[in-house]
C-alpha cells in the first residue's frame, strides 16, 4: 500500500513537494515526536496532515490552505456519507451506529473524529491509516478495549469511542457535560448502542463549578476554551460541574476501572491529579491527548508515574499510551 500511495503522489507533484511529503509521512507516524516544549509539535502535526491530505487527493498545493483543507474534509465525509450513511439519520460504520452531523460546521471535526476513533474498524490497511489520521487513534499496541472491559469515556462528544467500545463489548461510562451535545448526539449513540452510560460532568482533580467559552459558529468541544482566556460578545457562557474520577469511582462503589480515553482541551492534568487512587489501585489502561498545551507530553508522563510508577508509556502522534504489564 505505502509503494501504491507513493507512486500516486510522486506522480502528481514535484520532487521537492514529493519530498517533502515523504518527511512529512516519516515524521507523523514515527513514535516520540522529537520536539521541545515549544508549541511547535501542535502547528506541525497540523501542517503536516493537511499536506499529505493535500499530496494523496491532488490538490495543489499552492491554494489557500483553509480551501483546501475544507474540500478534502468534504471529499472524506461524501465518501462515508454515501458508504455508511443510512435513511434513518444514521451512519453506521460495521455495526457501530452514531448520528449524522445536523450543521454544515460540525463536518470538519466529525471527519477528524471518525478517522482517528473508527478508521481501523472500517480498514485493515494500516498505511492508508497513517495518511489520514489527524490526532492517532485511541487504541495502540498493548493499550487496547477488551471484552467486559470498564471504559471511561472522557470528552466522550458524540459519542464514536464510546459506540466503539460498545460494540467490543465494553461497558462505557461517557463523560460529556454540555447540554446541546448530550441531547442532540450523545443520548442518540447511547440509544442506539448498548452498554452505554451518560454522566454529566467535566472531569477535573476538584469537585467544583467550572465555567467555559461554547464559541457561537459550533458546539464541538474543541473550540471550546476556559473562560479566563477571554469571550466574544458571540460567544457564551456554559457553567458544568466537574469531579474528580477519585470522587466519581468511589461515590459509585465502581470496583475497577480497565481504560481510560481522554480528550478533554487541556484538563487531561487535571485528570490525570484527580484520579491518584484509580491509577494506583486499579492501574488502567490509558489514551490521552498530549497536544493541548505545550508540556502537555512531559506533564502528562510526571503524573502517571506519579501515580504508579509501574506504568509503560510510549507516544505515538498526538496521544500517550500507557498501561501496567500483565494487565
Amino acid at each position: 500500500m505505502t509503494k501504491r500511495i507513493m507512486e500516486i503522489i510522486k506522480s502528481r507533484t514535484s520532487g521537492l513537494k514529493y519530498r517533502t511529503f515523504c518527511n512529512s509521512f516519516k515524521l507523523k507516524s514515527h513514535p516520540q515526536w522529537p520536539f521541545s516544549d515549544d508549541g511547535l509539535k501542535e502547528l506541525m502535526m497540523k501542517q503536516l496532515y493537511g499536506h499529505r491530505l493535500c499530496y494523496f487527493f491532488g490538490y495543489n498545493i499552492s491554494r489557500p490552505y483553509g480551501k483546501r483543507f475544507e474540500s478534502i474534509r468534504h471529499e472524506i465525509y461524501r465518501y462515508l456519507h454515501d458508504s455508511y450513511s443510512e435513511n434513518t439519520g444514521q451512519f453506521n460504520f460495521n455495526g457501530i451506529i452514531v448520528p449524522i452531523p445536523e450543521h454544515e460546521n460540525e463536518i470538519g471535526a466529525f471527519v477528524a473524529e471518525v478517522t482517528d476513533m473508527l478508521l481501523h474498524e472500517l480498514t485493515d490497511d494500516a498505511e492508508f491509516r497513517h495518511i489520514v489520521y489527524y490526532e492517532g487513534p485511541y487504541e495502540m499496541g498493548n493499550v487496547q478495549i477488551n471484552e467486559n472491559d470498564i471504559v471511561f469515556d472522557c470528552g466522550a462528544h458524540m459519542g464514536l469511542f464510546s459506540a466503539m467500545a460498545s460494540r467490543k463489548g465494553a461497558e462505557v461510562y461517557a463523560f460529556e457535560p454540555f447540554d446541546y451535545v448530550v441531547e442532540n448526539y450523545l443520548s442518540k449513540t447511547v440509544e442506539w448502542n448498548p452498554g452505554i452510560q451518560i454522566f454529566k460532568y467535566a472531569i477535573s482533580d476538584k469537585e467544583e463549578q467550572i465555567s467555559f467559552i461554547q464559541k457561537a459558529d459550533t458546539f464541538f468541544n474543541s473550540h471550546v476554551a476556559t473562560a479566563e482566556r477571554g469571550a466574544k460578545d458571540t460567544d457564551k457562557i456554559v457553567t458544568v460541574q466537574a469531579i474528580p474520577l477519585d470522587v466519581f469511582v468511589e461515590r459509585n462503589n465502581i470496583g475497577r476501572v480497565d481504560f481510560i480515553k481522554a480528550d478533554i482541551e487541556g484538563a487531561e492534568r487535571y485528570l490525570l491529579k484527580g484520579a491518584k487512587n484509580v491509577l494506583k489501585e486499579f492501574a488502567p489502561k490509558i489514551s490521552i491527548c498530549t497536544y493541548h498545551l505545550p508540556d502537555d507530553p512531559k506533564v502528562l508522563r510526571e503524573l502517571i508515574l506519579d501515580a504508579n510508577p509501574n506504568y509503560i508509556i510510549e507516544e505515538y502522534y498526538s496521544k500517550m499510551y500507557a498501561y501496567v504489564a500483565g494487565k
